[in-house]
């Protein structure tokens, strides 16, 4: 699911490949509007950048749908296997998708098994490719904020307890904060101003992290 906050509707994806909207009513709950057939397999991600008026739609078969807000034109299809070699290699797909926008209005992916990010400009074409580390697979709880530098940044955390931030588009690492060393990270919420970070893992603590962490020297 995404949220689209301008408008008040909310995204879905299902297990046959149907993106459906639905819109807050004055009643203020949701309501059907409409649904589109686009996948032949299952929605994995999706991702909504307003001020790029755009937003992201990827699947298991390893295709991703670029379309314009709120129109719902289809602006292009990338294929995250269009140059697989091998024939009993294992397709490739997002498990998570991330539309941004400062410096380079690009999408980035993320594979869990393959710990692999990969990141295109949203004219389809490839601009690096890098792996999270060995310790981590699954990235948790994902937030995409532009830093005091007017500079994009994907804040996460991982299933061995840290919280890292990657700057787009070439996702480099930015941070690493060593927050519940060897304990899943479960839920992250950055404050409205960006000047502090709260983290939970099952230990049942909080950890905050500060505006110099989070808006760190690139």
């Amino acid at each position: 699911m995404a949220m689209k906050r301008n408008e008040k509707m909310l995204l879905c994806g299902t297990k046959d490949g149907i993106l459906i909207s639905s819109k807050i009513n004055k009643e203020k709950s949701y309501e059907f509007n409409k649904s589109y057939y686009i996948f032949d397999d299952e929605i994995t991600s999706i991702s909504i950048n307003e001020k790029l008026n755009m937003f992201a739609v990827s699947s298991r078969d390893g295709f991703i749908n670029l379309y314009i807000d709120p129109s719902f034109k289809l602006v292009r299809t990338i294929s995250l296997n269009k140059n697989k070699k091998e024939k009993n290699e294992l397709l490739l797909y997002a498990d998570h998708i991330f539309l941004s926008n400062y410096p380079l209005a690009c999408l980035t992916i993320y594979n869990n098994s393959k710990r692999l990010f990969k990141s295109y400009t949203i004219n389809g074409e490839f601009i690096c490719k890098i792996n999270e580390s060995d310790e981590s697979s699954k990235i948790k709880c994902p937030i995409i904020y532009t830093n005091n530098s007017f500079q994009d940044i994907l804040l996460y955390g991982t299933n061995d307890g840290f919280i890292k931030m990657r700057k787009f588009p070439e996702m480099t690492i930015v941070n690493s904060i060593p927050v519940f060393k060897g304990k899943e990270i479960n839920s992250i919420c950055i404050s409205p101003d960006k000047k502090c970070c709260y983290v939970w893992s099952l230990n049942n603590v909080i950890a905050v992290i500060k505006d110099s962490d989070l808006n760190k020297n690139i």
